[in-house]
């Protein structure tokens, strides 16, 4: 009885310094964190198994894939990856890549990917000429690689960045972006719109001002920041919806909220209900932003993609990636139904 006793004392001994020892290499960060497999018929944020760590994330549905884009590095460019059902996740490799050839410099951001007259056309920004602007790429296939079109693309400014283009049902094409400036020693960022022609090469009269942050819990820290940024506009039957991140996009403090409107380039109304997401540090969710908006593969359900801090202690450029169910609420209010850290279930169309 007694050499038991030892021996399970000995054990308990041996588990408890081997607990020890392994919290202590997980503070070290020496032991990557396992992700919970997801149960049958569910995906678990942040997705990918490993998570995968994208900033900007943008999924594009296509013939029976899901195709998603990210900003993988601010100084060489976007990866693309691709899945059927949201948890099984296939590595396509760089849909963009900073090259020899390439005008765009660095500060590589906001990956969007549109199909337009037969072809995959990629928005994205970076730093060219020593200022940011936004380019336009094609590939013949969605998750390319992309070749640049025109780099820059438009003359729309300084400091432009996050393009998003819509495509209207009648077939015109529109472009959001952010444009970041100092406004009274105070970093800046407002959404404007504006028109484009039909080979997307020119604007058709001037840019319009969108969106600027003026509801509470936009401006924490007004006398620093003042940010409406990262634009993705979508039309649900006759309405139009505006997505955009506010505050401090490397802060706690960002968050994701939504406008309305009746016209592509408004007047626009912010829901009196945002933010649709924001920080939940209970769930370990910090600085939900980024978003954009996608639909099933059988166009049954709509879903918003997103980022958050894979360190929710140490907000850096490293983000992972989730997505969460889109729902439209009477008197056309948009509900999230996120942040979320526990099972979800799969598209319609992957059941």
């Amino acid at each position: 009885m007694r050499s038991a006793v030892s021996r399970f004392r000995c054990c308990a001994w041996s588990a408890y310094w081997l607990c020890i020892y392994l919290c202590a290499q997980a503070l070290a960060g020496e032991v990557p964190v396992v992700k919970t497999p997801a149960p049958p018929g569910t995906y678990l944020n942040p997705i990918g198994d490993p998570p995968i760590h994208l900033q900007d994330p943008f999924i594009l549905a296509y013939a029976k894939k899901y195709y998603l884009f990210g900003t993988a590095s601010p100084s060489e460019g976007f990866h693309c990856y691709e899945s059927t059902d949201l948890v099984h996740w296939k590595f396509d490799g760089w849909a963009w890549r900073r090259g020899g050839l390439r005008v765009a410099m660095g500060d590589l951001h906001g990956p969007e990917v549109f199909l337009y007259q037969g072809m995959f056309c990629l928005v994205y920004s970076g730093r060219m000429a020593n200022r940011t602007q936004l380019a336009l790429a094609a590939s013949t296939k969605p998750e390319g690689p992309y070749h640049d079109l025109h780099a820059p693309w438009l003359p729309l400014g300084d400091a432009c960045s996050d393009g998003d283009v819509f495509v209207d049902a009648n077939g015109k094409a529109y472009l959001t972006y952010s444009q970041m400036s100092m406004r009274n020693s105070c970093n800046y960022g407002a959404i404007y719109g504006v028109a484009l022609n039909k080979d997307l090469s020119k604007t058709i009269g001037e840019s319009v001002k969108l969106l600027e942050a003026n509801q509470r819990w936009e401006l924490v820290h007004r006398e620093r920041t003042q940010y409406n940024v990262a634009p993705f506009l979508f039309k649900i039957r006759s309405k139009y919806y505006l997505i955009y991140s506010a505050n401090d996009p490397l802060s706690s403090d960002c968050g994701t909220g939504y406008a309305t409107a009746d016209k592509p380039l408004g007047p626009w109304t912010k829901g009196l209900d945002n933010p649709l997401l924001s920080t939940r540090p209970d769930i370990g969710v910090v600085g939900p932003g980024g978003a954009a908006i996608f639909r099933s593969l059988d166009q049954s359900e709509w879903f918003m993609v997103y980022h958050t801090f894979a360190d929710p202690a140490q907000p850096s450029d490293d983000h992972v990636v989730n997505i969460d169910r889109l729902l439209l609420q009477e008197s056309r209010k948009l509900e999230v139904k996120g942040p979320t850290r526990s099972p979800q279930a799969l598209p319609s169309s992957a059941k």
